[in-house]
C-alpha cells in the first residue's frame, strides 16, 4: 500500500479513537483521491456529524477538547498608533493594567523587529480609507516574555468624524489543536537579557493536564492512584 494510503488510514484510526472518547467535533479533510478510502472518510464525517447533532445538545458528547477560538489580544488605536482602548484579556495576557497601556504607542509593547515591521507596513495602510492585512508580531509582557502571533490589522474610518482608527486583534485556541499538533509550541519565548522570568508550560504539559482531567472524570467510581503512580502512568515527573 502506498505511503499516502498508510497516512490516510492512520488519520481514520485517529478519528475513530476520538469518536470512541466521545469527541464528535473531530473530522477529516476530504482528499482529492477518488477511491474507497476517500469514500470511507466522507462516510465517517457524515456519521460523526449525525452523532454530534443527535447527542451534543443532550449532554452526552464530550466537548472537553472542542477547539474554541477566543480573541485574547485586541487593541484599538488612533491613526498615530496611540492606544485608545484595550480589552481586559489583553491586559491579562501582557500582565499589565489598562492605565499602563492606554495613551501609549502600540510599538512600546513590541519587540524591536516588530516595531520596524509595524512602522514600515501601517503607514501604507493609512493611505486608504479602509485596509486590512496580517502581520506576524511579537509583544513583550511585563514578565520578560515575547508573545509571537499572527495579528489582523484593520484600518477604518469612524462614523463620528474622528478620523481613522486602527484595530489589532488575534485569535488563540484555548482547547484542542484544530490545525495539527505543534502549532502552539514556542508561542512564548524568554526575552534576551531577562534574568527573572516565569517559564510557561509547553503544549505537551497542557495536554497531559487535560488527559489527567479526562481520566479522573471518566473514572469517578475508582480510587485515584498516588501522585507518583499517576505521573508514571501519564509519562511525566
Amino acid at each position: 500500500m502506498p505511503n499516502s494510503d498508510d497516512f490516510r488510514i492512520k488519520r481514520i484510526h485517529g478519528m475513530l479513537l476520538e469518536m470512541a472518547r466521545g469527541n464528535f467535533f473531530y473530522s477529516l479533510e476530504p482528499s482529492e483521491e477518488n477511491d474507497n478510502i476517500s469514500s470511507l472518510i466522507v462516510m465517517l464525517n457524515m456519521v460523526n456529524e449525525e452523532i454530534r447533532a443527535s447527542f451534543v445538545h443532550q449532554g452526552f458528547a464530550n466537548a472537553h477538547h472542542t477547539p474554541q477560538c477566543i480573541i485574547q489580544l485586541s487593541l484599538l488605536m488612533a491613526s498615530n498608533g496611540s492606544i485608545v482602548m484595550v480589552s481586559n484579556s489583553t491586559c491579562s495576557l501582557l500582565s499589565c493594567l489598562p492605565k499602563d497601556i492606554i495613551g501609549k504607542p502600540v510599538t512600546k509593547l513590541m519587540s524591536d523587529m516588530s516595531q520596524k515591521k509595524w512602522d514600515k507596513k501601517v503607514p501604507k495602510l493609512l493611505r486608504k480609507s479602509r485596509a486590512e492585512t496580517v502581520l506576524q508580531l511579537e509583544f513583550k509582557t511585563s514578565e520578560g516574555l515575547l508573545l509571537s502571533k499572527s495579528c489582523n490589522v484593520s484600518v477604518f474610518q469612524t462614523l463620528d468624524g474622528t478620523g481613522q482608527k486602527i484595530l489589532l486583534d488575534t485569535v488563540f485556541f484555548t482547547k484542542g489543536e484544530p490545525f495539527g499538533k505543534g502549532m502552539m509550541k514556542n508561542t512564548l519565548m524568554v526575552t534576551k537579557g531577562t534574568k527573572d522570568h516565569k517559564v510557561p508550560m509547553s503544549q505537551g504539559d497542557i495536554q497531559i493536564i487535560r488527559d489527567v482531567h479526562d481520566m479522573i472524570i471518566n473514572n469517578l467510581e475508582k480510587d485515584l492512584p498516588k501522585l507518583k503512580e499517576l505521573a508514571l502512568q501519564m509519562g511525566t515527573n
